[in-house]
């Protein structure tokens, strides 16, 4: 069968390159800091937050200070760049954080980048608990700064420097915003645990009441055939405030009066028993996970969500299972064995999922979650080709999957019968246009996106469940000559 199609061009593709944040191993920066006047500021706090490849994983953040004449030099070390943003901070000046890439000295770059601080506007914080009573000795810390059209997350070490705690009449000032910085914070408190108000405050300072959020208890416990393999494990804790669904929301914010905390966290370890408790956390939406499962044959629920009523104590349950074995064969439509086919399992939607790749004998292998196991098995590349994937999906069902081996084995299951579509995209002299992107629809609403090749030719895999009355592919590309015609050819 063939036929040809015309389309018309509409619009455009926009392509989006976003920057790395990650310098060279082993990065060298340098900067000078100076005030409104122009002098050099000595003893200033510099902060870069850094990352190791591969994988960027996080590192410890690195600090100097800036020397009498203001400047400072900083290395990451061996097998360590720069990561997202340098942070400078100074008694008596607003704190600044810039983007750390900035800093970089090299060969192009070889004089230090230059950073004035402003003076701060004060700004003085009166923290209550949710009855008004003023609340002393509580730690008060910067969760999130904006400065100079960025936001940017605090680190904790930082917090801990920018931090204080509440006096007896529950006020805190603070000297570190500039009047072009806003901040949202977070409080320390034993009775109330860890709560953050997520709305900012503090540009151009002045005085700001803030109103803890009431709170509940959660107690809880592992539940497996070995609690005890548990001990020492972390359970986390995160709430939001929960806003009934009948009152009404003005600027974000529900009707009547203000709370400013809407959300908690909190962390604590499972003892020998699997037992945990949380003493206080921010009453509203909550889930609870286990964060670090002691073997990586263990795996926990994916997470335990409910809503706590303030003052009160909720139990929980956490179930914990042992993976077992599993295993399954996937074949193409004439019954010869399907490589490379993406394999997904899942044991519920209580239990994490599991992925694995057919061999070159269509053979699969991974630990999975007991119970009745739901496989999904997509083909994407056929004899190198691109498989419309989404309608050469099989599923099936074994039921009773244990550690029984015989309970470990997926009956096979066999592909769809594939057809080639072909064709090429050419103009209107009938010349093929290389490059142009595709786009490859099937009802409703299913796509894929191609590319032409060096000779405007494109070719993909679909199965007989896409009618070809359902089956369409689309150009998104503008011609030099809109009065042109684009003209796409397709066969099977």
């Amino acid at each position: 069968m063939s036929c040809a199609l015309a389309f018309l061009s509409c619009g455009n593709f926009l392509f989006a390159q976003s920057k790395s944040t990650v310098g060279p191993l082993d990065s060298r920066l340098a900067g000078r800091i100076f005030d409104t006047d122009g002098n050099p500021i000595p003893d200033a706090v510099v902060m870069c937050e850094t990352a190791a490849t591969p994988g960027r994983r996080e590192l410890p953040i690195v600090e100097v200070r800036s020397g009498l004449d203001g400047s400072f030099t900083l290395t990451t070390g061996p097998a360590t760049g720069v990561s997202r943003y340098l942070w400078i901070c100074a008694p008596g000046y607003g704190v600044q954080f810039h983007h750390a890439a900035e800093f970089l000295m090299t060969d192009e770059t070889p004089t230090p980048k230059r950073v004035t601080l402003n003076v701060p506007a004060p700004v003085r914080l009166r923290l209550t608990a949710p009855d008004g009573r003023p609340q002393a000795s509580e730690l008060i810390e910067p969760e999130i700064i904006s400065f100079s059209s960025k936001t940017a997350a605090v680190p904790q070490r930082l917090r801990e420097v920018l931090g204080g705690l509440s006096d007896a009449d529950g006020f805190l000032q603070i000297n570190f915003l500039d009047r072009s910085s806003s901040t949202n914070v977070r409080v320390v408190s034993e009775a109330f645990g860890i709560q953050s108000r997520q709305t900012h405050f503090g540009r151009a300072g002045g005085e700001w009441q803030l109103k803890l959020s009431p709170v509940g208890a959660i107690t809880g416990r592992i539940v497996a055939n070995d609690p005890a393999a548990f001990a020492g494990r972390t359970i986390k804790v995160q709430s939001t405030l929960r806003i009934p669904e009948d009152e009404l929301l003005v600027g974000g914010l529900p009707g009547g009066p203000a709370v400013d905390f809407d959300k908690g966290e909190a962390t604590t370890q499972i003892d020998r028993e699997g037992r945990f408790q949380i003493p206080a956390i921010l009453a509203g939406a909550i889930s609870v996970t286990l964060t670090n499962p002691p073997q990586s044959d263990w795996v926990t629920e994916i997470s335990q969500t409910f809503n706590l009523q303030p003052g009160k104590t909720r139990d929980v349950e956490i179930a914990a299972v042992q993976k077992v074995s599993f295993q399954g064969t996937v074949l193409l439509s004439d019954g010869t064995p399907a490589s490379g086919v993406e394999v997904k399992l899942s044991s519920g939607p209580r239990w994490p999922t599991a992925a694995a790749t057919t061999n070159s004998e269509g053979v699969f292998r991974c630990a999975v979650c007991p119970g009745d196991v739901e496989l999904k098995a997509n083909l994407l590349i056929y004899q190198g080709v691109t498989v419309f994937h989404q309608s050469a999906t099989v599923i099936s069902v074994t039921s009773g999957v244990s550690a029984d081996p015989s309970t470990a084995v997926a009956k096979p299951v066999r592909l769809p019968e594939l057809k080639l579509v072909e064709g090429t995209v050419v103009d209107a002299s009938g010349k093929g246009m290389p490059n142009v992107p595709l786009e490859i629809w099937q009802q409703p609403r299913v796509q894929e996106a191609l590319v032409t090749d060096s000779n405007g030719r494109f070719r993909i895999y679909r199965t007989d469940q896409a009618q070809f009355n359902q089956f369409s592919v689309k150009s998104k590309v503008t011609l030099a000559d809109p009065g042109e015609p684009l003209v796409i050819r397709v066969r099977e």
